[in-house]
């Protein structure tokens, strides 16, 4: 099984096979959790910033009460110039593994913790509760942050009936069969309380997103257009979260905005003021009766431009946003899927719901910014 993970998973560094015993002190630590969904054509993205871009930040020392703790399952991937790339073999199967990241002698070291059979899907909400279950265990600390890396679609459902994605793909045989998690259980299968939540992941900028997930954490770092493959800075993530006495998630999503060579949005979001939010939703009436959908900023590349709509253009700009969205920004246009030109976006995208839509209007009215917002779900 090692050598498979070497061949497979981690061939440039050192990996140690026995658990570590130096677990940080409860007291003021700070743990950083990276769950980092690649068994999907990401895998060689995922892998390069695990192994070649966060192993160059300035990670937490190895007794630090601070810690970086990686669950990673990735398909084959290989080595193409300084890079890793996704070989695209999904029907062979590797193992899934648990990493502590730090740092020892001015070097990176990834410690293999724990290794999960190769049918462990981490899509399933049991067993994503059971890995961060397990590193809350392993790890007790007083603040835990959570990255999650994968594939996104916001709020969508993972059925495939209305053939839409949710978060964290898992492709089986082909990119065209894959399994995900709804972003209902996904909040539901949280079991701690997170300071904050990066998602590295497309479309989660969605209001109905993080207002599903507003118990879940305090802040959120979101986007409401999709994120380039090479996803946020991971070289300087350890930085940000841990060189001060609190994250820095103003210059992670600065580093971001850097980073993307395609342009983009990045917003940072405040959890507590969402309710608030749907309140103010609720007093408007709800969606304008009279929008015109095609004069409103569509946020969504590509075929999935008809479920994200920039939420401050839909109610013409009499949203309060300042206590909800701390810090947003975007460029002139994104090149992504499609060229999409953004010349207004609050950093908190909406759905315009259609009446053909009979499906995923049904499944929108069974979510918690629906109901408290008094949305109807549907719409001509």
């Amino acid at each position: 099984m090692k050598t498979r993970w070497f061949k497979y998973i981690l061939p440039a560094l050192l990996l140690s096979a026995a658990c570590s015993d130096d677990k940080p002190e409860a007291d003021d630590s700070h743990v950083l959790v990276m769950f980092m969904a690649g068994y999907n054509n990401l895998s060689g993205n995922i892998a390069t910033n695990i192994e070649l871009e966060l192993t160059k930040g300035s990670l937490p020392a190895k007794g630090s009460s601070n810690a970086v703790v990686i669950f990673s399952h990735c398909s084959p991937y290989a080595m193409e110039g300084h890079r890793y790339k996704s070989t695209q073999q999904y029907d062979v199967p590797t193992q899934p593994v648990l990493i502590r990241a730090y740092s020892e002698g001015g070097k990176a070291v990834l410690d293999t913790l724990k290794r999960y059979p190769t049918d462990f899907d981490y899509t399933d909400p049991d067993n994503l509760n059971s890995v961060l279950t397990e590193i809350a265990e392993r790890f007790p600390a007083s603040r835990y942050g959570l990255l999650y890396s994968s594939h996104g679609t916001g709020w969508l459902p993972a059925d495939d009936t209305v053939k839409t994605r949710a978060i964290g793909a898992r492709f089986h045989k082909s990119q065209w069969n894959m399994r995900e998690t709804d972003i209902r259980d996904f909040a539901a299968a949280l079991p701690v309380h997170f300071d904050y939540i990066i998602m590295d992941a497309c479309y989660m900028g969605a209001v109905e997103v993080v207002y599903q997930l507003r118990d879940c954490c305090d802040y959120m770092v979101v986007s409401e257009t999709e994120i380039p493959a090479d996803g946020f800075d991971y070289a300087r993530l350890p930085q940000r979260l841990f060189a001060s006495d609190r994250p820095n998630l103003e210059q992670i999503c600065n580093d971001y905005m850097v980073r993307t060579s395609v342009g983009g949005t990045v917003a940072l979001v405040r959890t507590a003021e969402l309710e608030d939010l749907a309140a103010q939703v609720a007093q408007l009436g709800g969606i304008p009766d009279t929008l015109d959908r095609s004069s409103v900023q569509k946020m969504g590349c590509s075929g999935e431009y008809r479920y994200f709509y920039d939420m401050q253009d839909i109610f013409g700009g009499r949203l309060d946003l300042s206590r909800v969205v701390l810090m947003e920004q975007h460029t002139p246009e994104f090149n992504a899927m499609a060229p999409l030109k953004i010349d207004r976006c609050c950093g908190l995208s909406m759905y315009l719901p259609l009446e053909e839509d009979t499906l995923i209007n049904s499944y929108y009215r069974t979510l918690d910014f629906c109901r408290d917002a008094h949305l109807p779900g549907d719409r001509k």
